[in-house]
């Protein structure tokens, strides 16, 4: 019995590792939560049947959101926070396991 937990834990401490999201899978999981908070049921539409330009445009952008953005890598899992200049407000997120959850401000 504790040699298959043992293994279990280790094969998902692997899976954890294999899967913990980098920078780009954050921006693009970012560029498309705000698509999918548009209103305009048109504009989603369209915006949805060019996915792959919205992705190509992403990359595009990689740069300027690259100073936006501050991963911190546990190797397991990362912290991302995203500098808002305009608000001057971080929002943070915690990305594991090729999922994201947005944690709540402390303000």
């Amino acid at each position: 019995m504790n040699k298959l937990f043992l293994v279990v834990f280790l094969a998902f401490l692997v899976y954890a590792s294999a899967t913990n999201p980098d920078k780009k899978q954050f921006a693009t999981h970012l560029a498309h939560q705000q698509i999918n908070k548009t209103d305009d049921v048109l504009g989603k539409g369209i915006i949805k049947a060019l996915k792959k330009y919205t992705d190509q445009f992403i990359e595009g952008q990689m740069q300027e959101m690259d100073d936006l953005i501050v991963r911190k890598n546990y190797f397991l899992f990362s912290e991302f926070e995203v500098e808002l200049p305009l608000v001057e407000e971080e929002v943070k997120y915690i990305g594991a396991l090729n999922t994201f959850v947005k944690l709540p401000s402390g303000k």
